[in-house]
């Protein structure tokens, strides 16, 4: 019997941007978004197996609802090799307004290893400096905050949550860079401190202009 070695996984890895109405897509309406701009963009993709074969395509972490971001990705596997820049170009072309592949990497090649979370990377637009300073003051390594979770309060700490803050204003806007890190245990997500921060806005919630995605780094 004649043994094969087995053949490399081809991959290519897509960024792209949520912005404008598209952050008001859920994470599985992008994923069927992607995935149908994928079978029209005629790309060589690889397929399941089974009844109902799907296109094999893996994606980053969820995008909270009504964030912005330049920083989603999809990971697309592949039957034959292909040109990123064509690829990136006839992708675009069949995606809504505000979603744009702003790179694509071939060949990628994920590595293996155990997942320890992520750091990732807010600008927070604020449109009075008086709910940017409260956001910062909020927004602190022992704040502990409440929200209901299956029908009882349960408290959060920030401790293991917040990496770094810093003003950044810019165009008439008061501006926070934060740093987070999520998908670490007994730190909250950064939709809860965000549902957290705007309840402790209160009266200034409507001040928050825009909360947008910069940056995904695995830990």
């Amino acid at each position: 019997m004649t043994m094969t070695a087995p053949t490399e996984k081809l991959q290519c890895r897509f960024v792209y941007t949520r912005l404008g109405y598209s952050k008001y897509l859920s994470h599985l309406d992008m994923i069927g978004v992607i995935t149908k701009a994928v079978r029209r963009a005629s790309l060589p993709y690889a397929i399941t197996a089974g009844i109902t074969p799907r296109a094999v395509i893996s994606f980053g972490p969820p995008l909270p609802l009504g964030h912005e971001s330049l920083c989603e990705f999809f990971i697309l596997d592949l039957t034959e090799s292909i040109d990123p820049e064509e690829a990136k170009e006839r992708l675009s072309e069949e995606l809504p307004e505000g979603v744009i592949i702003t790179e694509a990497i071939f060949p990628y090649s994920r590595r293996r290893q155990p997942n320890k979370g992520e750091m990732v990377e807010y600008e927070l637009f604020f449109t009075t400096e008086k709910a940017c300073e409260m956001a910062q003051n909020f927004l602190c390594p022992n704040r502990v905050f409440e929200l209901e979770s299956k029908g009882k309060l349960k408290a959060y700490s920030m401790e293991k949550a917040l990496q770094s803050i810093a003003r950044n204003d810019r165009d008439g806007l008061f501006i926070l860079k934060v740093q987070f890190f999520q998908s670490i245990p007994d730190a909250p997500s950064v939709s809860k401190i965000s549902t957290a921060l705007e309840r402790h806005l209160q009266e200034d919630e409507e001040s928050i202009f825009l909360i947008r995605r910069l940056s995904i780094t695995s830990l």
